[in-house]
């Protein structure tokens, strides 16, 4: 997936404008008006833009009269014969909004927001861009409130270039539709820079590469804090990636979605809901993550990719993957574990915990020892639903490391095509819990595409790190006779099952345990020699 930035004004002119501390604190602007070096007031209203932004003074407003406007939409010129091909740039602080209907404005130059020295801030309110791109560049407060952004190559680009502090706020019903890209935030050159990215009450929809986007344009940024919060938004039919977001070393981050939708009616090769990644030399002080009351529909492959060394919590709450169907497998960028991504719904990459307790048993003692790890990465699912998803390697979870807790989660038919339909911990050091949970498949198969999923495990183990279960049920309830594993495990050496936890097959079947109890030898990374493990189911 390529999420470079466009140049979106390259080979277009600027027209400069604004950058004196004088002119009007209100300026008006009309289809009727007439621009001069007066213009501005209620009663004499400027024509364009262009000259609205020359009259305003800083700090001031603008107000767009959108009557008419609709079939002849403001351009970014004074002139008809260049009024598509060039840019303003704005070095001014200014509020623009639109007065009597919603005003429409169409330019392909698009307009330039620049800071030249003193804190911009940037506030656009109840305006329709069409085929508009707007760059904002080192702005201390960029918000947009009840905006329309449509059919752009880039709706809106916010570049960090020399700036150490930016709060992008997009709210108050606003949406995007039909771009190329909607929201890029990208960072250039920048150290020791706090962003703050809001977006509540937005949508986005039949966009065609991503919603969101939050990326460095080089590697080696310095961060200080990121948050990003995005809440009661809706992402709808767009056609590669909702939410991207890599970060260049970080040292804390604080990612939250909450009540927000990602859904899509027909879901394209290499599709993303939501992409996370963050990658760090140095250890981060604090990252939190959390989904809140999220649901998410024929939106696969979701990844959050937390290979950073310092302390990590995921936190999904609430929420429902379902109908997610990954076709194919890639690696994900800057990933050290080189692991392949492929699941129906959800991917969580972290690095290897660190071994306190190595588990070694020595000969002719049969005490249960088990290995001990100490866990940076916690992760923890509540009230969490998996339902219909689908992937070439697992169908609802992948967990590569960490400590990982479900709590009162569904799993419902969900498949792989190798090992694992339901949930699939991945060979390292990872630890699962499951706790009040059910698990349930009523079908042998789910077939996309000419592509059978027909592995329906509810856990498939490769990892070192113990398993338990805790009034639990696993029902594997088909129509037919079939060999079919419920529990997989091939590696580690403590797996629970409580006496409140409940395995049941279809009728005419029966529960079969293989390799319960038993002592294997395997590699002892502390030393490189041999070691004695006890396996207890």
């Amino acid at each position: 997936m390529d999420f470079s930035c466009i140049n979106l004004i390259h080979g277009f002119s600027h027209i400069t404008i604004g950058t004196q501390n004088s002119g009007y604190t209100e300026v008006y602007v009309s289809r009727t008006g007439n621009d001069s070096a007066s213009c501005g007031h209620q009663t004499q209203p400027c024509k364009s833009i262009a000259q609205a932004v020359k009259q305003v003074e800083w700090s001031g407003h603008i107000y767009l009269d959108g009557t008419g406007t609709e079939r002849h939409p403001y351009d970014c010129d004074q002139t008809i014969m260049h009024s598509h091909h060039s840019s303003i740039q704005v070095q001014k602080s200014l509020r623009m909004e639109g007065i009597q209907s919603t005003p429409h404005i169409s330019c392909f130059a698009g307009f330039q927001f620049q800071n030249v020295g003193r804190k911009l801030s940037i506030v656009l309110s109840g305006i329709v861009f069409r085929q508009t791109p707007l760059r904002l560049v080192d702005c201390d407060l960029v918000q947009v409130l009840n905006c329309s952004f449509l059919e752009a190559m880039g709706a809106l680009t916010v570049l960090m270039k020399n700036s150490s502090r930016t709060h992008l706020d997009i709210k108050g019903f606003s949406s995007f539709k039909n771009n190329t890209s909607c929201v890029k935030v990208l960072t250039v050159n920048s150290q020791n820079y706090s962003l703050k990215v809001t977006v509540s009450d937005t949508t986005f929809q039949g966009n065609r590469i991503v919603g969101l986007s939050i990326a460095p344009l080089k590697k080696k940024h310095e961060v200080s804090t990121v948050n990003i919060y995005i809440y009661n938004c809706v992402f709808l039919n767009n056609a590669q990636c909702d939410v991207f977001v890599h970060l260049w070393d970080p040292a804390e981050i604080s990612f939250t979605i909450r009540n927000t939708i990602f859904t899509t009616k027909v879901a394209k090769q290499k599709t993303v809901g939501i992409f996370f990644s963050a990658h760090s030399l140095n250890k981060v002080k604090s990252s939190v993550i959390e989904l809140i009351n999220v649901t998410l529909e024929s939106r696969p492959s979701n990844v959050f990719q937390m290979t950073f060394p310092g302390k990590k919590s995921l936190k999904i709450q609430r929420t429902v993957f379902k109908g997610g169907i990954c076709l194919y497998k890639y690696v994900p960028i800057y990933n050290p574990l080189f692991a392949d991504v492929g699941t129906g719904s959800l991917t969580i990459l972290s690095n290897h915990d660190t071994l306190n307790r190595s588990g070694c048993v020595e000969e002719k003692i049969n005490e249960n020892i088990h290995p001990l790890w100490k866990y940076d990465t916690e992760v923890i699912f509540e009230d969490t639903t998996f339902e219909g998803n689908a992937g070439l390697i697992a169908g609802a979870v992948y967990i590569s490391n960490g400590n990982v807790t479900f709590n009162r989660c569904t799993f419902r038919n969900n498949f792989g095509t190798k090992r694992s339909g339901h949930v699939y911990s991945a060979y390292g050091t990872g630890r699962v819990n499951f706790k009040e949970c059910s698990f349930l498949t009523t079908m042998s198969n789910l077939t996309v595409n000419n592509t059978i999923f027909d592995k329906s495990t509810f856990l498939y183990s490769e990892s070192g790190g113990p398993i338990k279960f805790e009034n639990t049920s696993m029902a594997l309830i088909i129509g037919q006779r079939m060999r079919s594993p419920v529990l997989d495990i091939s590696n580690g050496g403590y797996v629970d099952v409580d006496n409140r936890s409940t395995i049941e097959c279809s009728i005419g079947s029966q529960v079969l345990f293989e390799n319960n109890t038993h002592f294997v030898y395997v590699y002892n990374e502390k030393n490189g020699s041999s070691c004695r493990m006890n396996v207890t189911v």
